[in-house]
């Protein structure tokens, strides 16, 4: 599963966080972001997106990506029972 949330946005809740529950300033949150989270994002979290089964836009909201998910796993499940099981249905299978 993979949430996509746009750059501004995990931006926006790291920057929050970290001011408000560490104590950092504002300035460090952007130079640490700016010069190491997002450069890893981009080289290893979002070239994952690519091997998901399921991709989701953060900017759903909380109930529609939770009814998207259950929706999935739902269909997944099914096609396990079924006996119909793909490459995706496999994620869910006990080893």
């Amino acid at each position: 599963v993979f949430i996509d949330t746009p750059e501004q946005l995990r931006f926006d809740r790291r920057l929050r966080r970290d001011v408000e529950e560490r104590g950092r300033t504002p300035e460090g949150v952007h130079n640490q972001f700016y010069s190491q989270v997002k450069p890893m994002h981009d080289l290893f979290v979002g070239p994952s997106m690519d091997h998901a089964a399921f991709c989701a836009s953060d900017l759903l909201g909380f109930d529609t990506l939770l009814d998207q998910m259950t929706n999935m796993l739902s269909q997944m499940l099914q096609q396990n029972r079924s006996g119909n099981k793909n490459e995706d249905s496999n994620l869910f299978s006990p080893q």
